[in-house]
């Protein structure tokens, strides 16, 4: 009787690292998948336009001022980006 328990044990026992094994891959392939994803973006370069009111910038950035540039933080925080 033990070893028929024993071999339900480790039978057992390998499903879970086989699951721990396929979640493990899942996980990588996710990851790989976003650095890839991080990649292809294109790089956030300044238009010399404000972001927020497209004025024109006089200064390297991507805001006019502070004041668009809070606006914008704050747009970005109510739609949850």
């Amino acid at each position: 009787m033990g070893s028929i328990f024993g071999a339900r044990v480790k039978r057992r026992l390998r499903a879970i690292v086989d699951e721990a094994d396929r979640a493990a891959e899942y996980q990588q392939m996710f990851n790989d998948q976003a650095l890839e994803d991080q990649k292809q973006r294109p790089a956030l370069i300044p238009d010399w336009k404000c972001r927020w009111c497209d004025a024109p910038l006089e200064r390297k950035g991507f805001y006019c001022d502070s004041d668009c540039e809070e606006d914008a933080r704050k747009h970005r925080q109510m739609r949850g980006i």
